[in-house]
């Protein structure tokens, strides 16, 4: 049975519906040719010697890399096929979603926010707890944005 949620994200509320294990297993493999090795490689960047992943060093190099490699990955076409398809299981006001909604005109952020909505529950595996892939990438953003501020803070 396909799991629904209902969400409100900024004050508009969405239904959103599992897709089809095809379509969902098809948005992820696509999602993993973009993400995949970039992904690989800023876990990489995380020294995991230490058992406390929030006292990890990171390699800010490494990093960069991981970045760079992920954006180069990105087209037009592939990013639009997967955000269609995971809006292709969202509804507001009962009617479907698609790129060219109303709410979305000028609202990235808006639109980015829904997508988030839609993965996790086409996904939510890679979010449960800090064992998920997502959770462990959340632990590892914190890092590096306590180790900039603690930078900032200390004047370097």
């Amino acid at each position: 049975m396909k799991d629904s949620m209902k969400q409100l994200i900024d004050n508009k509320s969405y239904m959103f519906t599992q897709l089809d294990a095809r379509t969902a297993l098809k948005t992820l493999t696509k999602v993993g040719n973009i993400l995949g090795s970039g992904v690989a490689s800023g876990i990489g960047a995380v020294d995991t010697s230490n058992e406390d992943i929030l006292k990890s060093k990171i390699d800010m190099n490494s990093l960069g890399g991981a970045i760079e490699k992920i954006l180069s990955k990105l087209d037009d076409d592939k990013t639009i096929e997967v955000v269609e398809n995971l809006l292709s299981s969202v509804l507001f006001e009962s009617k479907s979603m698609n790129l060219d909604h109303i709410n979305f005109h000028g609202n990235m952020l808006h639109l980015l926010k829904v997508v988030k909505a839609s993965f996790e529950v086409n996904y939510k595996d890679f979010f449960e707890g800090a064992s998920g892939i997502v959770g462990r990438l959340q632990k590892v953003g914190d890092m590096i944005q306590g180790s900039q501020t603690s930078k900032q803070e200390s004047g370097e």
